[in-house]
């Protein structure tokens, strides 16, 4: 932050008497425009995009998202950030795009350079995969789940549209699995969803159709 003086010269005419005055004035607040973040750098896990950059300033981040499939536009996904990591818990196949605004308090921006992942399936996230099967699909009313591992951690099961949008979550202790699950599906309208299922470090997702 700068502390900046000024010297005010005011002409001031009365009558047909001319003099100078001259005042001095403090511009305390005035900020550097930020630098850039740098060294935007993409992890993955089987939490999601792991999203990590450097900056050493006195500002907060917004976080944008494109993907090539499912957006037109720069989607903002966070907003006045303090840390300098997010982890962007939604996942879709294609390629994503991401940049990161510096922001300082006078609200002035400027954005790092693009940082890019492309997913094509699963394995891009995690070697540690479940074996999962989905029947029927299509589905009308519900889908059946079997799972092949063996877990012993708390089973989270998610269903979200093509655009990210969670809208079936349940999370099921394993001992009430017995090796499969009927999930009821007849609140979602017809069109293709995404079955997310984790524990600890195993994952699978696989796209499935609900039809009426």
């Amino acid at each position: 932050m700068k502390k900046s003086c000024y010297l005010l010269v005011a002409v001031m005419f009365l009558s047909l008497m001319s003099g100078f005055g001259a005042v001095s004035i403090c511009a305390e607040d005035i900020m550097e425009v930020p630098s850039a973040p740098q060294n935007l750098k993409i992890n993955t896990s089987v939490h999601g995009i792991i999203l990590s950059w450097e900056d050493t300033q006195d500002v907060t981040y917004n976080l944008y998202r494109m993907n090539n499939l499912y957006d037109n536009d720069w989607v903002i996904i966070a907003e006045s950030l303090s840390e300098k990591s997010f982890v962007d818990t939604v996942v879709r196949m294609g390629e994503t795009g991401y940049v990161v605004t510096s922001v300082n308090s006078d609200g002035e921006s400027i954005h790092s350079d693009y940082a890019g992942i492309v997913i094509d399936g699963i394995e891009d996230l995690s070697p540690n995969n479940m074996k999962v099967s989905i029947s029927p699909n299509p589905a009308t009313e519900q889908i059946n789940i079997t799972l092949a591992a063996n877990l012993t951690n708390t089973v989270s099961i998610s269903i979200s549209d093509i655009i990210g949008n969670v809208l079936i979550q349940k999370d099921i202790q394993p001992y009430e699995l017995n090796g499969s699950l009927s999930l009821d599906i007849s609140v979602l309208v017809a069109g293709n969803y995404f079955l997310t299922v984790v524990s600890a470090d195993k994952l699978f997702r696989s796209k499935f159709v609900k039809i009426d």
